[in-house]
């Protein structure tokens, strides 16, 4: 990882604090790797970070492990741009402390970028290892993602995979009015440092979840979906053409779940008064003290 990326987190505050780290951690990891690998014969890494590794970092990474595995597969789901970013916009809100009323901008964001991320890795692993695949909710094709997932990486091979025990879905979306009204009280909470979320925003989280739990949902303007979209749609195309040549086109191109005008995200008087109100009924003993 980058030195701007981990300083904050991680206490790293040079280069040279960042090559002990890495030294560090490599041998930590060959360590694990040594000890996992005699015994198992699949080692699976999932995390989303690595979506925005550089051709540098995935070096290392390769080098890492080249001596621990036979063979790779990368494995990276897409989903289509506005889909994301939509989602992206709820989780800035409530895992980041955002205060932002715009869904949609009219710029490139890097992440969303998914002909240089799949690019990145094939670069280091050749285009046969990456595989990348559309998300459900962005292709015509009904399937089921983990199934998908567990035949890619042959995990579905593993014996007893079919006696797996599937965990209820979990982060489930949360109903617009919970997520408008920790947005508009973002300003006014203790910040969330290093992904730590402070005692008192997690108490209002749960009394949010407990007043809406509907999970209704507010979509911004068919219009503005489109236009954001169109902003990836020449990287789109080139992912198509290199990865999905059987296909006319990466993801469906259906927006009717979008409204032709926008739809309201205004809290009413009895949407936040009946918000106060759990709020003191469910409020912890000595909360309010200094």
């Amino acid at each position: 990882m980058g030195e701007r990326r981990l300083s904050d987190k991680m206490g790293i505050r040079s280069q040279a604090d960042l090559e002990a780290f890495r030294i560090s951690f490599a041998k930590k990891a060959q360590d694990d790797l040594a000890r996992f690998c005699g015994k198992k014969t699949h080692l699976l890494l999932s995390a989303e970070g690595l979506a925005s590794c550089s051709v540098e970092e995935i070096e290392r990474l390769r080098d890492l492990l080249a001596p621990y595995c036979s063979e790779f597969v990368v494995i990276v789901y897409l989903r289509r741009q506005d889909l994301r970013r939509v989602s992206q916009f709820r989780l800035g809100i409530k895992n980041h402390g955002r205060t932002s009323t715009s869904v949609f901008n009219n710029r490139v964001a890097p992440n969303l970028d998914y002909y240089a991320l799949c690019d990145r890795w094939a670069q280091v692993f050749g285009d046969s290892v990456v595989v990348p695949r559309v998300f459900p909710d962005s292709t015509p094709e009904s399937y089921d993602l983990i199934d998908d997932f567990a035949a890619l990486s042959d995990i579905a091979n593993i014996e007893g995979y079919a006696e797996f025990e599937r965990p209820g879905r979990r982060n489930k979306a949360w109903d617009w009015r919970a997520v408008e009204f920790l947005r508009l009280t973002n300003d006014h909470l203790s910040a969330i440092v290093d992904g730590k979320v402070p005692k008192e925003r997690k108490f209002l989280e749960e009394v949010l979840k407990d007043c809406f739990p509907e999970c209704e949902q507010r979509r911004p303007p068919r219009s503005q979906a489109i236009r954001f979209y169109e902003l990836y749609r020449e990287s789109n195309e080139m992912l198509r053409a290199r990865w999905f040549p059987q296909q006319a086109s990466l993801f469906h191109e259906d927006f009717s779940g979008y409204p032709e005008q926008p739809d309201e995200y205004e809290l009413t008087a009895e949407d936040i008064v009946f918000v106060a109100s759990r709020l003191l009924q469910a409020r912890p003993t000595g909360f309010f003290r200094r």
